[in-house]
């Protein structure tokens, strides 16, 4: 490489993406795609000691960086929660140790990593599968696990004594589904006409990440969240955890929350 290149300030520019595109869940567990995960200098800005990646081909890590790879495909078929036990330890001995930060990683940062990202507030945070979900999605909006990972985390989190509230979409106001089906449609509608394909925007996952984008902003259910948000960002859960097991609206547009103590079964090791 020519020293014109060496000195040009475009090769600062992957470290400073990657500290936006890589959203903090804890204060050193980060989610992203692949391509912040195989930039390594975007690995070097953010300080990453541990990557995970979960997709079929994974990228070349710098040996100094510790890597599990989970090789699986993104389809509500494929088994993710087997992986769920290796994937939590991982993470957690990872972050038990001091100076590291783990970043965990799919395609596109959506479903695969997502999903092991919730497993592992699951098991050592204490966190139901709703409250993983709708706090991993509140810092990072595009996340949206597949139905089928959905019902493995559901699954993995009662193997723990964890089950969801049953009122998990209470409090979803029309209007804001309305908006986000305006929204979609604005999006999509103008582009049919011009490209090739673009009529899929429309229609199945893309448009449901969309929605849901939107909706998670607009009317998220923001009690199971800063529960959620307190489990995730403080100590390990040992012994016990509080689970939401119902909400319902309260006066003067307030929210009244029930919730039960769980023991944990086992802890992660």
């Amino acid at each position: 490489m020519t020293s014109a290149l060496l000195n040009s300030p475009l090769l600062t520019i992957p470290g400073a993406i990657g500290s936006i595109t890589a959203s903090q869940i804890t204060p050193r567990l980060y989610l992203t795609d692949i391509l912040v995960a195989g930039n390594w200098a975007a690995l070097g800005h953010l300080g990453i000691t541990h990557v995970v990646s979960v997709v079929e081909i994974a990228p070349i890590i710098p040996g100094s960086i510790s890597h599990l790879h989970i090789c699986i495909a993104d389809l509500p078929i494929c088994n993710i929660e087997k992986h769920f036990p290796e994937t939590s330890e991982f993470i957690y001995k990872a972050l038990s140790q001091e100076n590291t930060k783990v970043l965990v990683h799919c395609l596109g940062g959506l479903s695969r990593s997502a999903s092991v990202v919730c497993a592992y507030l699951i098991a050592a945070k204490g966190c139901t599968a709703e409250e993983a979900i709708d706090y991993v999605h509140s810092c990072r909006r595009v996340t949206h696990p597949n139905a089928g990972f959905r019902k493995q985390l559901e699954d993995y989190a009662a193997s723990y004594g964890l089950s969801d509230s049953v009122d998990a979409n209470i409090g979803a106001a029309p209007a804001a589904s309305s908006l986000a089906s305006g929204l979609t449609g604005k999006l999509t509608g103008g582009l049919s006409s011009r490209l090739p394909g673009a009529k899929l925007l429309g229609t199945g996952s893309i448009r449901q990440m969309v929605k849901d984008s939107v909706t998670g902003v607009i009317a998220g259910n923001k009690d199971v969240v800063a529960v959620a948000r307190t489990k995730a960002l403080g100590p390990d859960w040992a012994g016990s955890a509080s689970i939401v097991t119902h909400t319902y609206p309260g006066p003067n547009g307030t929210v009244n929350v029930d919730a039960k103590v769980v023991v944990q079964p086992e802890a992660v090791a």
